[in-house]
């Protein structure tokens, strides 16, 4: 069994080399949603935005996936926003219902500041099936709002290339399921990871508690 901090550095591992692949093939994605920004941002921190992305940025992923409204995102769109990321599907009968009650939960920990800032994104490992159509079904079901929460859909090559990048390892059952790696992930304003959870209805208290950093650092 693979501890934590081996798998930590392994997923580290994974995602300089998606990134450098990426960084290849790199294509530019036009009219998508531009970075995040809220009222009250200082200077600096709008002058951050315009600032390289971090070597281990998942924003430098260069593809546009489309959300349950129909609007195109870029993951870079996110940038200046606290995000928590999962990857599911939407027809998942077990693992990811309890993976968007977590990540409810989760949101229902959250400082008013956090919670006007969080932004949580969940990417379909399905883009076959997940259409627009059924990506706001989901949303619709589990009441979620459209300016916080965010369902995508992309191509088949991109989304292996996020699983990747995340660690998340996922592959088509003969029944139409999906397994996969049940792992939700939070990233800074720059996109980069800085705290995983792994496994459903697990203990997100430190997940909320660096969230919360992000917004108020110490």
């Amino acid at each position: 069994m693979i501890n934590t901090t081996a798998k930590a550095a392994f997923r580290t591992y994974c995602l300089s080399v998606v990134l450098l692949l990426a960084a290849a093939g790199t294509v530019q994605a036009d009219e998508v949603s531009p970075p995040c920004h809220h009222e009250g941002e200082s200077a600096d921190q709008q002058s951050r935005l315009a600032d390289p992305l971090p070597g281990l940025s998942l924003y430098q992923l260069d593809a546009v996936w489309t959300d349950q409204a129909g609007v195109e995102h870029s993951l870079e769109s996110f940038r200046g926003a606290p995000t928590v990321m999962v990857m599911f599907f939407a027809s998942c009968e077990h693992a990811c219902p309890i993976l968007i009650a977590d990540v409810k939960g989760l949101e229902g920990q959250l400082s008013p500041a956090a919670l006007e800032e969080a932004q949580f994104v969940f990417v379909t490992i399905d883009p076959h099936r997940d259409t627009v159509d059924s990506l706001q079904r989901v949303a619709q079901v589990h009441a979620l709002d459209g300016e916080h929460w965010h369902f995508l859909r992309g191509s088949e090559s991109d989304t292996r290339l996020l699983a990747a990048a995340l660690g998340v390892d996922y592959r088509a059952l003969p029944s139409g399921q999906y397994t996969h790696t049940n792992l939700i992930t939070l990233l800074d304003r720059d996109g980069v990871a800085v705290q995983r959870t792994e496994g459903l209805g697990q203990d997100l208290s430190e997940m909320v508690a660096a969230l919360e950093r992000l917004i108020a650092p110490d």
